[in-house]
């Protein structure tokens, strides 16, 4: 016990001591052990064998006490954490780590359901992020503390927590119609029904897609696809891991927002296009660039490089919605395989991503079908020719 603790309770017992000659015998009391009282000249043991009582009518009058206290306190068995005179409550950071008080002010350890996020705090309070195991079950919480559900990707490996309660999966599970198995370390190792990625089963579709490279009518445009493309891709990728590099690399290293209009007004061609009709030209090689763009450019940009890999990819435009149903105007692209179109859209992923740090891939290879009221399509934007 610190010397704080030791004064606190110091001060806590000295009150019980003058308040016991004059305690009702009928009043409702409870007992405080393992204290410690100055004698004068030392802190001295009270013990826990004898303790004392003290009224819970006057248990208003000991926490006040507390106000001339501050940091971190215990009594009876609960810590609280007192600041300006008084205890804290909800969230508190303190030495780097957050912990949680309740309307009382009493540290919570444990499961947290807070605001309909759900927490674990450890034994000393503390929240809990990264993978936690809990009485034999794994459970993965996020640099905010909320427990992750659903599909989770760590590195090249994934991992699927259950909606329910989020408790890792192992052996096999039926998840969407689908069986899928799960190693002992809760890897996901494929679906019994065929070898695909839990992105949806996008990676065997894509790989089946014929192969028809296009190239721009902008040599410019040609220019800045093929060194993106020499810069994070290898002959020895297949469709669907070049897809997903590109898909990668534009959440990773883009930035939403607006360029200016250097590249239009400082090259011809760039303006000549741009007022032809290749405002998809004109997009691309925007975000290319300078790695700054909004949606059309995302759109654009990933649609030139998937068509110089050679698949049939087109920019859309329309309205996207959220889960909330609140719309707004859109450009996200489709890439048609076997009269089926599929959707990839960088810059609304990165927005999900933004919110946990995870790319969820929630809108890479996704049928209209699949996500419902998601999009309404108004047309599509092509490439000159």
């Amino acid at each position: 016990m610190n010397k704080r603790m030791k004064k606190l309770t110091a001060v806590l017992l000295s009150a019980v001591m003058a308040l016991s000659a004059a305690m009702p015998a009928a009043a409702e009391s409870f007992t405080i052990t393992n204290s410690y009282h100055w004698d004068g000249e030392k802190w001295v043991e009270f013990s826990s064998d004898t303790g004392s009582t003290i009224s819970k009518t006057d248990r208003a009058s000991l926490l006040k006490k507390l106000k001339s206290e501050s940091g971190w306190v215990e009594l009876e068995g609960s810590w609280y954490f007192v600041k300006d005179g008084e205890p804290v409550t909800g969230w508190l950071k303190d030495g780097g780590k957050w912990y949680y008080l309740d309307a009382d002010g009493v540290m919570q350890t444990g499961w947290l359901n807070e605001g309909g996020v759900t927490y674990y705090l450890s034994g000393s309070g503390a929240m809990k992020t990264g993978w936690v195991q809990v009485e034999g079950s794994w459970y993965f919480f996020g640099g905010s503390g909320a427990m992750k559900t659903g599909w989770l990707q760590q590195g090249s490996k994934w991992y699927y927590l259950s909606p329910q309660n989020g408790v890792m999966a192992t052996g096999t599970r039926t998840i969407g119609g689908k069986t899928h198995s799960f190693n002992s370390s809760g890897v996901w190792t494929g679906e019994t029904a065929a070898a695909t990625n839990p992105a949806g089963g996008i990676k065997n579709i894509l790989n089946s897609a014929p192969l028809h490279p296009q190239y721009s009518v902008s040599d410019r445009l040609n220019k800045d696809v093929g060194k993106l493309m020499d810069a994070i891709l290898t002959d020895d990728m297949d469709t669907y891991t070049k897809v997903r590099t590109v898909f990668d690399y534009m959440i990773e290293n883009y930035t939403y927002g607006l360029s200016g209009l250097d590249i239009l007004l400082n090259d011809e061609e760039m303006f000549a296009l741009y007022f032809s009709g290749g405002t998809n030209e004109y997009m691309a090689v925007e975000i290319l660039e300078t790695g700054v763009g909004v949606c059309d450019n995302y759109s654009a940009a990933f649609a030139a490089v998937m068509r110089a890999i050679g698949l049939d990819c087109e920019v859309v435009y329309g309205v996207a919605y959220t889960t909330s149903g609140s719309g707004s105007g859109h450009a996200w692209t489709v890439i048609t395989v076997n009269g089926t179109e599929y959707i990839f859209d960088p810059q609304i992923e990165q927005n999900i991503a933004l919110r946990d740090g995870t790319v969820h891939y929630y809108r890479f290879g996704p049928t209209y079908a699949s996500i419902p009221g998601r999009y309404d399509v108004s047309g599509y934007i092509p490439f000159l020719s």
